[in-house]
């Protein structure tokens, strides 16, 4: 077997208890916790991630099964960093999520590989990082770690820009991609450093920040372009149980709306398409692969609609054995468009809804209106399309009588799921150019502006959550939208996964404000629902 040339390794969900503690210390000062707190149960006076709720009790019903993780198949990133440095002629590896992978890991590390490449999709501070380089260091000294993604990247546009070095110096990798895209400079660094293990050798290559003997440099930049129509996966490159239950896959880069409250299209750029031939090749791959679930994760698949309605004809045609699931924008979908969707195999939508106030959608730049989401969304639920609705509270505009409206979207449209959140202020996304207007002040999950506090905005969240009667509540972290499909291509059935999560979505509310809340009666509730769903069928995951 080939040295391996580059581990790359995907999610760390850290230590849920730590993220806890970290937030509920800083409660009084920010919005943080409360966020926390709508995506956790409360159980004998500790918080619990409802996927960790999951596996203790499906373990309790079928003790010899495996954990379930909605990062373990293998993650979009990881799938094109290693088919790109494969092309670039390295050797590459991936472990899936790092907590179930340790293990794994740890016998790739005993081989001293070259390099680790840590992925930074999902990371919003820096700990889950450094958690994975003290693992790395602890065992492979001479290993060279890199980290690259969305973190890197974001944080060189945001407030901290000035003090980068200082906060990458502190999680301790060695060197830092600085790009949106990154794989090109990351294979870069990997030829480089087979040729010689100096550093000091990487100045040629530019989007980098390394730390090498005490001290640091930075490259010049030179953002990528990759074009997505040569940046494909090598899906042969991966073992088939690792994408069969439910794979990711991409059909565009970037977005061409421009929302007030996203930054993404001003990092990843022009919004960019693969050729509609290009995806049908990778789709057969993946449905001859016995793929249950593609996940596309395009910010906008039903745009263009005309390339939209030719992607779902195409799949018609195919007759592909799997079913997908994708973002769709409300205001660009038409009677056509849902019917395609759904003979193609569509079988859940996740809409960016936001909120259901017109002013408040104006001020976010949506191009949408509340009467086409209600006709977007009953077209997908009278075609058996599953729907996630999307919401925050709390952005400039936002006031009582907005948040009544958007329960009453909720309530009348009854989308399958829906999720809520209060508003994250980052200062790199457009509204921040109004701040003056709205008298914006803050950042993150603390804020305030003319017509809402980010207090007032929790409060709204938790009473979206007590009124919002007529859709099932799917937090946006530790389970969500995708991870039902991941369950489902595992073998659980659809209605024991909803039972789930409505009893939680009770024991969510009864939870808020941390008060004393039994638990005896609840955890027996959800085993006789775990023994029930073990004795209809045998998932996959059970030995």
């Amino acid at each position: 077997m080939a040295k391996i040339d580059c581990v790359i390794i995907g999610h760390n969900t850290g230590n849920f208890q730590d993220f806890i503690n970290g937030r509920k210390s800083m409660a009084e000062f920010t919005g943080a916790y409360r966020d926390a707190q709508i995506n956790s149960i409360l159980l004998d006076g500790q918080r619990i991630a409802y996927i960790d709720l999951f596996n203790r009790v499906w373990k309790q019903a079928v003790p010899d099964t495996e954990t379930f993780s909605p990062f373990d198949p293998v993650g979009l990133a990881g799938l094109h960093l290693a088919s790109f440095l494969a092309q670039s002629g390295a050797e590459p590896a991936v472990v899936g999520e790092f907590q179930k992978g340790r293990k794994k890991l740890e016998e790739i590390l005993r081989d001293e590989p070259l390099a680790v490449a840590i992925t930074t999709t999902f990371y919003f501070e820096p700990s889950p990082m450094k958690e994975i380089v003290s693992f790395v260091r602890e065992r492979s000294p001479n290993t060279v770690i890199i980290i690259g993604g969305p973190y890197p990247s974001h944080l060189d546009r945001g407030d901290l820009a000035d003090a980068l070095e200082l906060v990458f110096e502190e999680v301790g990798a060695d060197i830092y991609v600085i790009d949106s895209q990154g794989e090109f400079t990351l294979a870069r660094v990997i030829q480089e450093l087979k040729r010689n293990r100096d550093l000091d050798n990487l100045r040629s290559i530019p989007n980098l920040i390394v730390f090498a003997d005490g001290k640091s440099f930075r490259t010049r930049r030179e953002p990528e372009d990759n074009p997505i129509n040569d940046n494909r996966i090598d899906w042969s490159l991966f073992e088939r149980n690792a994408l069969k239950p439910f794979t990711m896959m991409r059909t565009a880069i970037s977005c061409p709306f421009s929302c007030a409250f996203c930054s993404y299209p001003v990092r990843a750029g022009e919004h960019r398409l693969a050729d509609v031939a290009r995806v049908e090749k990778d789709l057969r791959t993946l449905s001859d692969m016995g793929v249950k679930f593609v996940y596309f994760i395009d910010d906008t698949f039903n745009v263009p609609l005309p390339r939209f309605k030719e992607l779902c004809r195409m799949m018609i045609r195919n007759h592909f054995q799997f079913r997908w699931l994708s973002y769709l924008r409300c205001g660009n979908m038409d009677a056509e468009a849902v019917k395609l969707a759904a003979d193609s195999g569509c079988a859940g939508a996740l809409l960016g809804i936001e909120s259901g106030d017109k002013s408040v959608l104006q001020i976010m730049n949506k191009f949408a209106s509340p009467d086409k989401y209600r006709l977007a969304i009953r077209w997908l639920e009278d075609a058996d399309i599953m729907t996630w609705g999307l919401f925050f509270v709390g952005f400039p505009g936002e006031g009582e009588a907005s948040l009544a409206n958007t329960i009453s979207l909720l309530n009348d449209t009854a989308p399958t799921f829906f999720a809520t959140q209060i508003w994250f202020y980052d200062h790199t996304t457009p509204i921040h150019r109004r701040a003056e207007e709205f008298n914006l002040q803050g950042a993150g999950y603390t804020w305030k502006h003319n017509s809402m506090t980010w207090e007032r905005a929790c409060d709204g969240v938790d009473r979206m959550l007590r009124e919002v009667r007529n859709s099932i509540y799917v937090p946006q972290t530790g389970f969500s939208f995708e991870t039902i499909f991941y369950l489902m291509g595992l073998g659980f059935n659809l209605d024991f996964i909803k039972k789930f999560l409505v009893s939680c979505r009770d024991r969510v509310i009864q939870g808020l404000g941390d008060p004393p809340v039994e638990s005896g009666n609840f955890m027996a509730m959800l085993y006789e629902m775990a023994v029930a769903e073990r004795n209809r069928v045998k998932p996959m995951g059970a030995h």
